[in-house]
């Protein structure tokens, strides 16, 4: 064909750019024709496998089945299905549940839990009826002291107070269930005595323990109890429980002090016109009677060693409790500006000044209970 004659060289495109004119396309070819190996190449769609149609087949009959029965039916089966699973973690909880002894433990509180079964040689003891009868025990927690040989003295604290327990009932407790002090061996679980202070101050206002302290190298245990108005120190036999020495009872507020060492007992009182405090130093051996007394104010440092007691105000004292006489303790150092006790080693920063003038320095000292300076720090 010419194209040059065509009818189609007379249109718009014959007006136009040579590029857009028509172009002759090349002849098709002809189709491969597909062998047996092209053939199983050619992808095939396959339907669900028989497990599926099988489960499918299984969710349809439950379908079909839970549309046939009525409503209540429905209900009824739900309830079956809720109360079997019910049973089952039951049995599983209770499989797992350690015993302890023979007393039921009440959320793990009342008794000492172990987290596992007590063997025949473990013990249990209800801390909360032999320290404060009365009391909810989920509102208690205890205090224990060491005073050696397997034994240890123990005593009942409110867990509402530490933030041990949220529940409200807590908040209010019997007066006085903390009057009580237990003397435990802990080889045994043996209760061997119980003292309560109740009986030893005359009061109608609940008794608390407050402190408690071994003297004599653990041969008697200092304990003071007392009330929102009155104070008691006593030394315990450890072998009965009974009173061997006791300072009677005595005024006392809240913002009084009280520290122990060994026998080494020191009380501060605010005075009458609440300007200053009176410092009182009494010997275990013999509370009844004060080694000495003198006044300071209320930041003054009370740090009871073994022996002796220092008084830091205005420069620091020692008073050995053998002698009474107070005279300066030694070192450049001012315990009023603060301190760490480890031992009868105080250690304590530099200071520059003396007296009311004295201000910190830099560096540390430490000084033994005689206030000889064992080392100094830059």
């Amino acid at each position: 064909m010419d194209t040059a004659s065509s009818p189609a060289d007379t249109s718009v495109w014959a007006a136009g750019d040579a590029s857009f004119r028509r172009a002759t396309l090349p002849a098709r070819e002809p189709l491969p024709v597909l062998g047996d190996h092209a053939a199983a190449e050619v992808p095939t769609f396959v339907g669900p496998s028989r497990g599926r149609r099988r489960r499918g087949s299984q969710r349809g009959r439950i379908a079909r089945f839970w549309a046939r029965i009525g409503v209540g039916r429905r209900i009824l089966l739900s309830y079956a299905g809720l109360a079997g699973l019910i049973v089952v973690v039951t049995a599983v909880g209770a499989a797992l549940q350690p015993t302890y002894g023979s007393l039921t433990p009440w959320q793990g509180i009342r008794v000492d839990d172990l987290r596992s079964s007590p063997a025949e040689s473990s013990w249990a003891v209800d801390l909360a009826s032999t320290l404060a009868p009365g009391s909810p025990p989920e509102c208690l927690r205890f205090t224990a002291v060491d005073v050696g040989q397997d034994l240890a003295a123990v005593r009942a604290d409110s867990a509402w107070t530490y933030g041990f327990s949220e529940d409200s009932l807590c908040s209010v407790v019997p007066e006085g269930f903390r009057s009580r002090v237990a003397l435990l061996d802990t080889a045994t679980g043996a209760v061997r005595w119980v003292h309560d202070f109740s009986t030893d101050i005359e009061t109608t206002s609940g008794v608390s323990v407050s402190w408690m302290s071994t003297v004599d190298h653990a041969s008697r245990l200092l304990v003071r109890a007392g009330t929102s108005s009155q104070s008691i120190v006593e030394s315990l036999s450890l072998g009965t429980g009974q009173v061997l020495e006791s300072t009677g009872s005595q005024h006392w507020s809240q913002d009084d002090r009280f520290t122990a060492e060994g026998n080494v007992v020191a009380t501060g009182v605010l005075s009458a016109d609440n300007l200053t405090y009176v410092y009182e130093l009494r010997d275990a051996d013999d509370l009844g009677t004060i080694v000495w007394r003198g006044t300071g104010n209320e930041t003054a440092t009370m740090i009871a060693l073994h022996d002796r007691l220092l008084l830091g105000d205005r420069g620091t004292l020692q008073i050995p409790l053998a002698t009474g006489a107070a005279s300066p303790w030694g070192g450049p150092v001012d315990t009023s500006l603060g301190y760490a006790v480890h031992g009868d080693t105080v250690f304590a920063p530099h200071t520059s000044g003396v007296g009311v003038t004295a201000t910190p320095a830099t560096g540390f000292s430490a000084v033994d209970r005689t206030g000889h300076v064992l080392w100094t720090s830059p």
